[in-house]
């Protein structure tokens, strides 16, 4: 029998204390939800080798790989296939992977979920494609080193907190089709006029 719902209160940690050293913890467990949701109970993580850099990806039902682990450091370049499957999401890939410093996402690309750049401290640029139409929570969050961001017109949807805590974010182009921002999107981005 599968898992078909989760209580929000189900992981809740007893003592806030408790809650503050297992914050990294939950973004790891939404990650694994996320990824059993799309790509269903039977999903097994597979490897990847492309232009010398080792990938994790799990296939979803509907055949397209989701992209779980990659490349801790330096400038990268998401593959669109893996495994004969096109990338269609990222997860949480880079979860505070500081010496990550550029980061390119392919066409093939429809969805940036929860917590992918996540505290990327050393992150400076990314190329978000024409193809995303949505950009999850905490996306970006504790990017320090991001300076600027263009949101394509294809994205519909920005998760809350996205860019908090990007002390170094000066600008941001935000695409017409965005319809919904979430909350401290923003927050602590004291460089941004």
């Amino acid at each position: 029998m599968a898992v078909r719902m989760i209580s929000a209160k189900a992981f809740l940690p007893h003592m806030l204390g408790h809650a503050r050293r297992c914050a990294a913890s939950w973004f790891g467990l939404l990650g694994v939800f996320a990824v059993l949701a799309v790509a269903g109970p039977q999903a097994q993580a597979d490897t990847a080798t492309v232009d010398g850099q080792t990938w994790t990806y799990s296939v979803g039902s509907d055949g397209k790989a989701i992209v779980t682990a990659g490349p801790k450091s330096g400038d990268v370049t998401i593959p669109s296939e893996l495994g004969g499957h096109t990338v269609t999401i990222i997860a949480d890939v880079f979860y505070n992977c500081s010496g990550l410093t550029s980061v390119t996402i392919p066409v093939t690309v429809a969805s940036i979920w929860a917590g992918a750049f996540y505290n990327c401290s050393g992150l400076t640029s990314v190329t978000i494609p024409s193809s995303v139409t949505s950009i999850g929570n905490r996306v970006f969050k504790g990017c320090k080193s991001l300076t600027s961001v263009t949101i394509p017109t294809s994205v519909k949807s920005i998760g809350f907190d996205t860019f908090s805590n990007c002390t170094g974010l000066q600008s941001v182009k935000i695409g017409d089709s965005v319809t919904d921002i979430g909350g401290s999107a923003f927050e602590g981005c004291k460089s941004l006029t």
